[in-house]
């Protein structure tokens, strides 16, 4: 029987004529309330109508069932249509309007899901970009020197060291927050700096991140000082908190995906993407995320907060790129081919191409 199975059926019964007012109605009482409704379908609306659908709409649908809706030889052609008999609990949609608005929170929702790994959502992968940037050597000491910390632009309890022109110390003064920023602002492009704190000199209080020329570097007591104000962006190494505009705002947990026992290395890297707005951070070669957003706009500076007495913190500027610049196909393969094999030596490859694999100079293939 053609209307239990959703078999072929002849071009006489077509399909229009096939769907009958009372299947349409019961399709509206099943999914679709009286008041949602911006008319009474009738039979020429399309399927799947139920009261706001434009004449034309097209709507796709699949069957559930598994029986074969063109019997094995059947030419299927405009002399010869295949007209089937449209039961809706016969079939599911799974196009037209409306379907997309469905699939991008499914999206979503796998984005967050949780893997089998201790029970945490899978951690962003690292822009392309940026993957790029750390995978070179860093710029020269003249380059680097030009992005260095600003010796005139500091907290009096901050100096800069003798020996290396990259490390500022702070003072042992009590009841004081102290801050520093960097000889050069950024406003657009993407630049990676190579941050050194040692652990054990960070006490209550040890904040890196962003700040504009307004923010000020020095106050009285204990503070996150770099992320208090709006005109700064700030991660405690302590807290695992990334602060802006704190004094209203409470901060919050980065990064947000992390295990139990997660510490923040001695050395690890800043990442100021003014194009997309950005502020992230990356250790041992991770992604820990993005810690801050919105960040478009503005000319912002590095910068630095501690509380701990003859506390040392190094910066020095790994490398950057333009606005619109795209990262190499060489560059990417560089990437991909380390990734799948940590032993470059090793590959039955010319010496040439593991000193590309290696950075190593002149070693472009």
């Amino acid at each position: 029987n053609p209307e239990d199975d959703g078999s072929v059926i002849s071009s006489d019964s077509a399909y229009g004529h096939g769907t009958t007012s009372e299947d349409i109605d019961a399709d509206l009482a099943v999914n679709t309330p009286p008041t949602s409704r911006l008319h009474r379908c009738q039979d020429t609306c399309p399927i799947g109508c139920r009261g706001n659908q434009r004449p034309s709409e097209i709507i796709i649908f699949e069957s559930k069932c598994n029986k074969r809706i063109i019997k094995p030889g059947v030419k299927v052609s405009i002399e010869n249509p295949v007209n089937v008999f449209f039961r809706p609990t016969h079939f599911k949609r799974v196009g037209g309007r409306g379907i997309k608005s469905t699939r991008s929170k499914a999206s979503s929702s796998r984005a967050t899901s949780w893997n089998q790994n201790g029970g945490l959502p899978e951690p962003e992968a690292m822009p392309q970009r940026v993957a790029v940037l750390l995978e070179k050597p860093p710029v020269s000491r003249q380059e680097a020197l030009k992005h260095a910390w600003n010796p005139q632009d500091r907290s009096f309890n901050v100096r800069l060291s003798e020996q290396d022109p990259f490390t500022i110390r702070r003072q042992p003064v009590a009841q004081s927050t102290d801050s520093a920023r960097t000889l050069t602002g950024y406003s657009t492009g993407l630049h990676v700096m190579e941050v050194t704190w040692p652990i054990k000199q960070r006490g209550t209080h040890a904040v890196v991140g962003v700040a504009t020329d307004k923010q000020i570097l020095h106050s009285v007591g204990y503070s996150s000082l770099i992320g208090l104000s709006d005109q700064s962006w700030g991660w405690d190494l302590k807290r695992l908190k990334a602060f802006h505009n704190s004094m209203q705002v409470q901060g919050t947990d980065y990064p947000a995906v992390r295990e139990k026992d997660f510490n923040v290395n001695e050395s690890f890297h800043l990442v100021l993407d003014c194009d997309a707005g950005t502020l992230a951070f990356a250790q041992a070669g991770k992604w820990l995320g993005v810690s801050h957003s919105n960040l478009k706009g503005q000319t912002l500076y590095p910068a630095m907060s501690s509380v701990w007495g003859h506390a040392e913190v190094t910066l020095k500027y790994h490398g950057g790129m333009a606005r619109g610049e795209v990262p190499k196909l060489m560059d990417l393969s560089r990437i991909c081919i380390k990734r799948a094999c940590s032993d470059v030596a090793s590959l039955p490859i010319p010496q040439c191409l593991k000193n590309f694999l290696t950075n190593n100079a002149n070693s472009d293939p």
